[in-house]
């Protein structure tokens, strides 16, 4: 530096400081994924093509390239979400009816039910079944870059399902996926579909409005729910452009919340449609609670217990009463 000659400690700090600054090499190997890598992108460089002809497979973590021969085409994964969607409509499997002989989907389910690992099976063992099934295939679909009116449908029965039973944080990654899919890509069918294109069009698109609908009041009942303020202005925003009956719900309960209308918000609980009362129902204990000041201020010296289950959504008037012993002196 200006002729100055550098020392050689001087020289071996300066080479230090440049490789710690230099850019780090991309490692070869991909990194461990999370429990949500089926959502990701594909850690291939490009989309495989699956060869597997498995109907069934349970949900594993990627932990290298995708193997093309584990991996289920289209098709197959047609034939797989078909087959777990009739096993759960139909649980417990000993309801089941099938007769010997019949169409295909028929006898892959019996031997389904007839394999011994799913014998002992409870409510709870045949749920995460379900959610492992489903997963595997959207962890297929990943890999293979699928986006199309299977991959709106995979994510529709996981959201569907896991709402039904509670699991708010695999409803939540199946409903943001969904929310990414544009209605282009839901659209899109498989090429055997293309003969019957035509006349299943105007149909398929009136499905996909329906459905993009429901989600979307899903998604802002369930930020309703977070109580995370950005997470509902912005669904709010999306509800708005739809005109839909699930949309129109979801933004009456934002409404009633916001003004604290019980007596809305219950009547909006009543006729809920699609499966929104599941996600009121974990508004309810939060409106109650909101609500009872206003009752207690309005009728002296307090009201009665029929009052109560009449204006908060109680079964019976000795819930109505537990209710008031417990926060009605708070």
């Amino acid at each position: 530096m200006n002729g100055v000659a550098l020392s050689a400690a001087e020289k071996n700090r300066r080479e230090r400081r440049e490789k710690r600054f230099a850019p780090v090499a991309a490692s070869p190997s991909p990194s461990p994924p999370d429990d949500d890598d089926d959502d990701l992108d594909p850690p291939s460089p490009s989309p495989v093509v699956g060869r597997s002809t498995a109907l069934l497979r349970p949900f594993l973590r990627l932990t290298s390239l995708p193997d093309p021969r584990l991996v289920r085409p289209v098709p197959v994964l047609r034939r797989s979400l078909s087959l777990v969607q009739q096993v759960y409509r139909h649980v417990p499997p000993s309801a089941l009816a099938l007769p010997e002989s019949g169409s295909r989907r028929s006898r892959e389910l019996r031997a389904l039910l007839a394999s011994p690992h799913v014998a002992s099976f409870t409510a709870s063992d045949w749920y995460d079944w379900t959610c492992s099934e489903l997963r595997s295939m959207r962890q297929d679909l990943a890999v293979q870059n699928v986006r199309t009116a299977l991959t709106a449908e995979v994510y529709e029965t996981h959201a569907r399902i896991a709402l039904e039973r509670g699991d708010l944080g695999e409803f939540h990654r199946c409903a943001c996926v969904l929310a990414e899919l544009t209605p282009e890509e839901r659209e899109r069918e498989e090429p055997r579909q293309h003969q019957k294109r035509k006349k299943r069009k105007r149909a398929a698109a009136r499905q996909i409005e329906r459905h993009r609908d429901e989600f979307a009041g899903y998604r802002l009942l369930h930020a309703l729910v977070r109580n995370e303020r950005g997470d509902v202005h912005r669904e709010l925003r999306r509800a708005r452009l739809l005109r839909g009956t699930g949309c129109a719900h979801a933004l009456g309960v934002a409404a009633a919340l916001e003004e604290n209308n019980y007596r809305r918000f219950f009547a909006l609980r009543r006729d809920a449609p699609h499966l929104s009362g599941w996600l009121m129902d974990r508004l309810v204990r939060r409106v109650r609670k909101d609500a009872l000041p206003v009752l207690m201020g309005a009728y002296r010296p307090r009201p009665g217990a029929a009052l109560v289950r009449e204006a908060l959504g109680f079964e019976d008037d000795g819930e109505a009463e537990e209710f008031l012993k417990e926060h009605g002196n708070k």
